[in-house]
């Protein structure tokens, strides 16, 4: 997971990229982790911001598991500044 001293979102990738990548676990019929509260995705360890397109263009029910960031888990505990 990423370090917990930033509550920035992580996204390094561009949209497509991050679309490509989606789309290509989706086609090998893996999981992605979710954040259930802020709705990025988990790749590589990196909790991403996935474009609209990417989950309009998957069957979201049968490919998410819910988790939570370590941001939002460091809101929900209180320790953000």
């Amino acid at each position: 997971m990423g370090e917990l001293g930033s509550l920035e979102p992580e996204q390094t990738e561009t949209p497509s990229g991050v679309f490509a990548r989606v789309w290509a676990l989706y086609e090998e019929g893996k999981v992605l982790v979710a954040c259930a509260w802020c709705g990025r995705i988990r790749l590589d360890e990196r909790w991403l911001e996935p474009p609209s397109s990417v989950i309009a263009a998957i069957d979201a029910r049968n490919m998410f598991s819910h988790s939570i960031c370590d941001n939002c888990a460091q809101t929900a505990n209180g320790s953000a500044a």
